[in-house]
């Protein structure tokens, strides 16, 4: 069975790999290292600034058209700038094939300038490419090499970046004596073949390749695209290596940062088939109790990564949905027991209110009520769950027995009611599949997909192993839907499959970011109060 949960208390923080959709522009993060000057800030808002960043709203990024642009910072020599940004930025002159930083998706080369503009013309920093006079080329055999890819039956591997050694010395040039960690030095070299693992007598390994590579440099940068790191060295200088502030080190303490998956205040759980756009993740800051999840790596778990502690996907017997977590007995919610006057009632003696495809345009106070859509649920401009007033309460529990179409975006009213009772908290039970508009930003509510009854696997309408893509046939699939556009949902969401699409990208926050606001726990829809008191404690959040 196609099974995931995510229920949320904590920080899941995953980056993951690029793919490009036009008009989207990457934040480029991380640090860069001179043995002269220092470190080099790419990014204000760089965690291991004070708490807040840099007041100055810096940042390097990588725009739709593959340039590298922007400025980061040195505390010793002031602004460096990348590419296009240096023509505007008064380094004055011009660079050998004009002021431009490129990087290529295809061969994953990073080539142009960015430069110190303290300095002036003195400050060109070579990023890598061809530059006539920057050292001879050598097809060599690569040391130590990355984003690489099995190619036949029998295992072998191609690599797109290869360093023709691994050693700095204590210079930091890039050519022998110390044992490097990330990255490599010598050479760098591209498209190369004849790769396999290589492991020392200390156990650790890295990848090398014997068959030689397509071209190589005496130096240069590259993007590892397993995980957006870029890798390499720059150099400010002439070609002597005798005149200028030196190599700067690009190994691993920079990246893209591509779409990722954010949840905060709370762990994920689940079991198969969580989807993210992106097929390759970088790693995860909470734990991910789960095997076969699709795009993540963790950290911080107690017990080994992706290990068999998982909660089940609600199974269905007599009409009543259980798992570790509860159960939720939806024949007895959504049957009439008995109706006075207009008015139905369900076996808790919660009024029931049922119709048949509906489009929702207007502020709703839920009241403790079960809502039943016979059909399709639309969820069109205009639409909030409003806090109660007087007698009223502001909960309640929607059950869609079709899909639901989210067209607008909305949420709860601000403000907190003078009782909890009266707070706007709804959940949201599809028998189907949610599919979230790609203008939509904002959303709010305890989605719990159980899908179609006797629909259990998730068709995928595309894709492979690795990179599963799943067709909207009922199974009970969350789709976020591709756009360059943030997704925010105050709440949580249990589901069979997770297919988030967002190409939104920035450091301080996630494309699809998934926010546990504990309304399910201070008012529970009906039903839900089993499952509710199950779910992770809420600390440090406010409203």
């Amino acid at each position: 069975m196609l099974t995931a949960i995510i229920v949320l208390a904590g920080v899941l923080a995953c980056r993951l790999a690029f793919m490009q959709e036009a008009t989207v522009v990457y934040d480029v993060a991380g640090w860069l290292w001179s043995d002269n000057y220092g470190w080099i800030s790419l990014h204000y808002q760089n965690a291991e600034l004070s708490e807040g960043g840099d007041t100055r709203a810096y940042r390097v990024q990588l725009d739709s058209d593959n340039n590298l642009i922007g400025y980061g910072w040195s505390e010793y020599v002031g602004w460096i700038c990348f590419g296009f940004t240096c023509s505007s930025s008064g380094i004055g002159g011009t660079p050998i094939g004009g002021w431009s930083a490129n990087y290529d998706p295809i061969t994953k080369k990073v080539s142009g300038w960015a430069g110190i503009v303290s300095v002036k013309s003195d400050g060109y920093l070579y990023l890598g490419g061809s530059l006539a006079g920057s050292g001879s080329l050598i097809n060599g055999v690569g040391q130590t090499c990355y984003d690489c890819n099995t190619n036949n039956e029998e295992g072998a591997l191609n690599c797109h970046t290869c360093f023709a050694r691994v050693r700095f010395d204590g210079e930091n040039i890039p050519e022998a004596n110390v044992t490097s960690t990330v990255g490599g030095s010598g050479s760098i070299c591209f498209n190369c073949t004849g790769c396999q693992t290589s492991t020392n007598a200390l156990g650790a390994g890295r990848i090398v390749c014997s068959s030689g590579c397509e071209s190589c440099k005496s130096y240069g940068t590259a993007v590892n695209g397993a995980n957006g790191t870029i890798l390499g060295w720059g150099w400010n200088g002439d070609d002597t290596k005798l005149v200028g502030a030196g190599w700067v080190e690009f190994n691993g303490a920079a990246e893209i940062v591509y779409p990722w998956l954010q949840t905060q205040f709370g762990s994920v759980y689940g079991s198969n088939y969580i989807r993210q756009r992106f097929e390759k993740g970088r790693n995860a800051t909470y734990c991910i109790f789960a095997k076969d999840v699709y795009s993540f790596t963790t950290v911080n778990c107690q017990i080994p990564y992706f290990s068999d502690v998982s909660i089940a996907f609600p199974t269905e017997q007599n009409g009543v949905y259980k798992n570790a977590l509860g159960q939720i007995d939806l024949v007895g919610l959504t049957t009439e027991y008995k109706k006075i006057g207009n008015v139905r009632y369900n076996k808790y003696d919660q009024v029931l209110n049922i119709s048949a495809n509906a489009t929702w345009n207007d502020n709703k106070i839920l009241n403790n009520g079960v809502y039943v859509i016979n059909g399709d649920l639309v969820i069109g401009s205009g639409f909030n769950i409003a806090n109660a007033a007087g007698n009223q309460r502001g909960n309640g529990l929607v059950v869609v027995n079709g899909n639901l179409n989210i067209n607008s975006n909305f949420g709860y009213d601000s403000g907190l009611p003078d009782d909890l009772k009266k707070l706007g908290s709804v959940a949201w039970v599809i028998k189907g599949d949610v599919i979230v508009d790609p203008a939509v930003t904002n959303i709010a509510g305890a989605f719990m997909l159980l899908g179609k009854d006797g629909v259990s696997v998730c068709q995928r309408s595309g894709g492979s192993d690795d990179y599963p893509q799943y067709a909207a046939n009922g199974c009970g699939v969350f789709f976020s839907n591709q756009s360059k556009n943030k997704l925010e949902v105050l709440g949580l969401i249990i589901a069979r499959a997770f297919d988030f699409r967002r190409t939104y990208s920035k450091l301080s926050q996630g494309s699809e970011r998934i926010i546990y606001d504990g309304r399910l726990i201070a008012n529970p829809p009906p039903g839900l109060k089993a499952l509710a008191e199950n779910l992770p404690v809420i600390r440090d959040y406010q409203y």
